[in-house]
């Protein structure tokens, strides 16, 4: 639509949805081409006896209502456009699509209601921009507006305060104690608030860039050259002597490898563990995982117990609902890093399985504590001895290496005679 101005209007098109949209759009616009008052009010027509100074008012009148009801058959759609066919005046017309869509002081007040139940509500997201949240508050307002709600803008300022995210409150604080809210509009506490979270997003970019730069150095001298670190252990049997040796040597190169040796004659600076730790470069056989979503110790290589069991068979129930049978249960023996013999008991045996499996709660039953930092999960029997530690993998898991004894296994299956 072309105006008198010269420029083109896009003018509005009324659907079921946007009626409180439209309204407001089409006042705006009657009112730039001056006819809202035929609009609201109509004309009057005039008599046979009228003078002809009332008959080209009248035909003025009638020229501009015409004018103005073509405008509104061209800003409505085909559903639309039957509910107004048959009126003869804009106002008439315009009063009827007020009737069907919010003419009905009921129909108002109900959505008035809903309205501001929904405003009320309204918080702001962690994910949500601050134009994207200023937008959500500036549609509901106009629409509580054309419903008959007196919206101050000191009322909008107030609800942004209360709902913004946290991390805007300093900024909040700082407004409050600077601005005279009465007179405080919300376009000012918008671009305030937007220089901000612009200013957030910068130094985060920074940061995140800093980290990348420090994370790709600290891979490139970690790959590059040899450099060796040696632990020194001091231990107390049981029976009180003093023993001295055990040094642990990490050499980094091309690949993680671990190595240990017994010396003596040499002072140990940290607690001695019993079982070797693993490397992260891949997953031996005899690596375990130690899990809290475990609830029994589980291993599939049969020929490792040393006792099993074949009557104590059960079915495991995985994470995604699926289950298997398990074949028994027994006792595994290890060799510990000082030589001694131990042994994990009350292992099941699951024919099937890949991965061995240490349950933590299981170990917390036997009374053994757990303790989970810098990385390093450690396992201490009931006399505060450290067992066990193991580092953190590169898949966030915790995996270790233990040496199952050689030995052949011995089952136990009790039989029923007739």
């Amino acid at each position: 639509m072309a105006s008198n101005s010269g420029f083109t209007m896009t003018l509005p098109t009324l659907d079921s949805k946007n009626y409180e949209i439209w309204h407001i759009q089409m006042k705006v616009l009657f009112d730039y081409q001056e006819v809202l008052e035929i609009v609201q009010n109509g004309y009057q027509s005039v008599g046979e006896d009228a003078t002809e100074a009332q008959r080209s008012t009248f035909r003025e009148c009638k020229k501009r209502d015409c004018k103005t009801l073509f405008m509104i058959h061209q800003c409505v759609d085909e559903s639309n456009f039957e509910k107004i066919s048959s009126a003869k005046t804009t106002k008439e017309a315009w009063d009827n699509l007020e009737k069907c869509y919010a003419g009905a002081e009921k129909v108002n007040k109900v959505n008035l209601q809903t309205l501001r139940r929904e405003y009320e509500l309204l918080q702001m997201k962690d994910g949500d921009a601050i134009t994207y949240y200023f937008t959500k508050i500036g549609s509901l307002t106009n629409l509580m507006k054309g419903c008959g709600e007196v919206m101050r803008d000191q009322l909008v300022v107030e609800k942004v305060f209360r709902t913004l995210n946290p991390k805007f409150d300093h900024v909040v604080v700082a407004i409050e104690e600077s601005k005279d809210l009465e007179v405080f509009k919300s376009e000012e506490l918008q671009s305030s608030l937007e220089a901000h979270e612009q200013r957030i997003k910068e130094r985060n970019s920074d940061r995140n860039f800093d980290l990348a730069l420090q994370a790709q150095s600290s891979r490139r001298s970690f790959g590059q050259g040899n450099f060796q670190k040696k632990f020194k252990v001091k231990w107390k049997t049981d029976k009180g002597r003093n023993y001295e040796g055990a040094r642990f040597k990490v050499v980094h190169g091309n690949g993680p490898e671990i190595e240990a040796r017994l010396d003596q004659g040499e002072e140990f600076e940290e607690e001695r563990v019993l079982l070797m730790a693993t490397s992260e470069d891949e997953v031996k056989d005899d690596c375990w995982y130690l899990d809290t979503c475990c609830s029994n110790h589980m291993s599939g290589h049969k020929d490792w117990f040393e006792r099993l069991d074949e009557n104590g068979k059960s079915r495991v129930k995985f994470a995604d609902h699926s289950s298997i049978n398990t074949e028994g249960v027994g006792d595994i023996s290890i060799r510990r890093k000082d030589g001694k013999s131990a042994s994990i008991k009350n292992v099941l045996y699951v024919q099937k399985m890949k991965n061995n499996m240490l349950s933590l709660g299981q170990l917390l039953e036997k009374w053994y504590e757990m303790t989970m930092a810098d990385k390093l999960l450690n396992v201490y029997d009931c006399d505060k001895n450290l067992i066990l530690r193991v580092p953190l993998s590169k898949n966030r898991t915790f995996k270790i290496r233990i040496q199952v004894n050689n030995h052949k296994c011995l089952m136990s299956k009790a039989t029923h005679e007739n």
